[in-house]
């Protein structure tokens, strides 16, 4: 039976609690989690509480298992990251002037991502925001046919960094730990 870390929850023989490095965060990231991306291996969701505790991951399907992620936002000045016709560039001076204390992220597939805007209509009342000069991602161990593809740890880490001026290197370290460790197959490597 295979061993797993009690903290990063990885496999003993692949933790990366040696390069955990946290950092306190501006922002409350409230991840929501499609279900079928939870229990997946190269999902890079799950690192970001070890950087930033302070992160609320809510995994389902219903707009019930959701509540718990739309009673928080509703406490606190929320935005949604998400790009849509009515979204904003996170560079901007609106941004800036307008910083939520949460952000929003979907975590899955961009299908996935999309079924769960469209099933959760609270998420379209959140001033929305999105990247227009995001840097190319080095998350390359998961295929994707969109080149400005992002991972959920690199989204969050763009915005700590572009959004709110604070290093997110912390983050970036820790993913590219995880891929160090990555032995599937090539066919599944970004291209």
């Amino acid at each position: 039976m295979r061993r797993y870390c009690s903290h990063c929850h990885f496999p003993v023989s692949t933790c990366v609690c040696n390069q955990v490095i946290p950092i306190k965060s501006p922002v409350r990231f409230i991840i929501l989690q499609h279900h079928k991306e939870a229990g997946h291996a190269k999902n890079t969701a799950r690192l970001i509480p070890l950087v930033i505790p302070d992160t609320l991951i809510v995994t389902g399907n219903s707009e019930e298992d959701f509540l718990p992620a739309k009673q928080l936002a509703s406490q606190y000045r929320c935005g949604l990251l998400y790009p849509g016709s009515h979204s904003q560039p996170i560079e901007s001076e609106t941004f800036a002037n307008e910083r939520p204390r949460q952000l929003v992220l979907l975590d899955g597939s961009w299908r996935q991502a999309y079924g769960l805007f469209q099933k959760l209509e609270w998420l379209r009342a959140l001033p929305a925001w999105h990247f227009s000069q995001a840097p190319s991602s080095a998350y390359r161990i998961r295929h994707t046919e969109k080149s400005y593809s992002l991972s959920t740890l690199e989204a969050a880490a763009y915005s700590l960094k572009q959004g709110y001026q604070c290093n997110s290197d912390p983050l970036l370290r820790l993913q590219e730990s995880m891929q160090s460790f990555w032995q599937g197959p090539a066919a599944h490597w970004r291209r």
